[in-house]
């Protein structure tokens, strides 16, 4: 056989079997404590500077009518966790959510595609070391706060790794609860250096990371130099602000999150994993600010929209989501998709080639991602609840049953005219009102 026909034969075999299909990604998950939507420089932020987080937006996809799955902690982190919608539980508040036992995770839904699976951060759900510790529940590896109520302290006696105790030298607790005496070990910092580690081991195969930040939520504590004294971080980037030390620590925080953004970009280049691996920064509902909350006004934090974290109006549930995957994703692009959290474990399931029936409320977003073909309708319909409040957006119109607000608690807005919520439409559109309603 001539060297000719053998290389014909050859370009027939390579033409019937199509291009090589590239490899599942890796996923990194950056997800924020109480970002809100107009906290980072892609969304209007102008006075804290997350220049790493507005690189990622510059080289990858915003979007801007992304929701949280809730507008409270734990249930949030239960509806991403586990891809379903409010309408799933009876029971949405931040004490009471647990995972329940007859749903896959996200990382157990991963782990059988064969992905290490990492958690660095919040576990938003009593029992870590537990009968819900994270590696019952999907990860390989689980280094954090034990619980919802341990995260709220950022300089804790000790955190948990792998179901053993991890003590931070040098922290002390006093009596009052989740204030430390005194502050040594920042415990961010060590999370977020853990994570890394997890990272450059598992460099030589699938792996999916979140990390689940404690910042920049209450207290906005600053890095401590040693006992009870505290300093800025890196080059002090707010300390000459005429502004009070809460809001210099809220902004510190923001940053120091953009930081932590930056070195794992940094970890991932230097790694050659940057154009295998998506990255995702988000945020677990809206924002608190600072005790006595004046940062919500001075850095505008819910972007314009109103109402702040435990409320369903747009500035409790509408968050960032930046997406960043070099050669995948167009550079500058600007996605307004109605999507939420719970549609991203679908979209991690396509990604990994991974089928499953328990992916409920969730749509995948790889069209959107890709440039492909749209999968999310226009007129969609979403459901959020937590406590006594409830909110159904289907298209433009969004209804929000507020029982704490005075009179009468239904407010209905047309946010393509009105993104604000400041025109209540309840009376002069109950068919859509009524129509809204009838979801639940």
């Amino acid at each position: 056989m001539s060297m000719r026909l053998i290389f014909l034969i050859s370009l027939v075999v390579l033409a019937a079997c199509g291009p090589e299909e590239p490899p599942p990604p890796n996923i990194i998950i950056i997800n924020a404590d109480d970002l809100g939507y107009g906290d980072v420089g892609p969304y209007g932020q102008s006075l804290i500077k997350t220049p790493h987080i507005d690189y990622l937006a510059e080289q990858g996809m915003r979007f801007t009518q992304f929701y949280a799955a809730n507008a409270l902690c734990a249930p949030s982190r239960l509806l991403y966790l586990t891809g379903r919608d409010s309408r799933s539980y009876e029971t949405l508040e931040n004490g009471r959510t647990q995972l329940p036992d007859d749903v896959v995770t996200i990382p157990a839904l991963l782990r059988e595609a064969g992905y290490a699976t990492g958690l660095a951060g919040k576990w938003a759900f009593s029992g870590a070391m537990g009968p819900s510790d994270p590696l019952e529940n999907g990860f390989d590896y689980f280094v954090g706060y034990p619980n919802q109520t341990a995260a709220h302290n950022y300089y804790p006696a000790q955190l948990v790794e792998n179901g053993k105790r991890l003590k931070l030298e040098g922290n002390v607790l006093s009596n009052q609860p989740n204030i430390s005496e005194q502050k040594h070990v920042f415990a961010p910092d060590l999370i977020h250096e853990k994570a890394l580690k997890f990272l450059e081991a598992h460099r030589s195969k699938p792996f999916y990371l979140q990390l689940d930040y404690t910042v920049p939520h209450v207290n906005n504590e600053l890095h401590a130099e040693s006992g009870n004294g505290f300093e800025h971080p890196g080059d002090g980037r707010y300390a000459e602000q005429d502004w009070p030390e809460a809001d210099k620590g809220y902004a510190e925080q923001v940053s120091l999150l953009d930081d932590y953004v930056g070195s794992t970009l940094a970890l991932l280049d230097e790694l050659g994993l940057s154009e295998s691996t998506l990255v995702l920064v988000t945020s677990d509902n809206g924002p608190t600010g600072t005790r006595g909350k004046p940062s919500l006004r001075r850095f505008e934090s819910s972007g314009g929209l109103k109402g702040m974290k435990g409320m369903l109006f747009e500035g409790g549930i509408r968050v960032p989501l930046i997406a960043y995957w070099p050669g995948r994703i167009s550079a500058g692009e600007h996605n307004t998709a109605l999507s939420a959290a719970w549609d991203l474990k679908a979209t991690y399931a396509e990604l990994a080639g991974v089928e499953s029936a328990d992916l409920s409320e969730g749509i995948s977003l790889v069209g959107e991602l890709l440039g492909q073909e749209p999968r999310v309708p226009a007129d969609r319909t979403m459901v959020w609840k937590v406590y006594d409040r409830i909110a159904v957006r289907a298209g433009s119109w969004k209804w929000v049953r507020h029982p704490r607000e005075k009179g009468n608690p239904d407010f209905l807005y047309d946010l393509e005219s009105d993104p604000g919520e400041q025109k209540n439409l309840r009376d002069a559109r109950p068919d859509i009102l009524t129509k809204l309603q009838a979801e639940l």
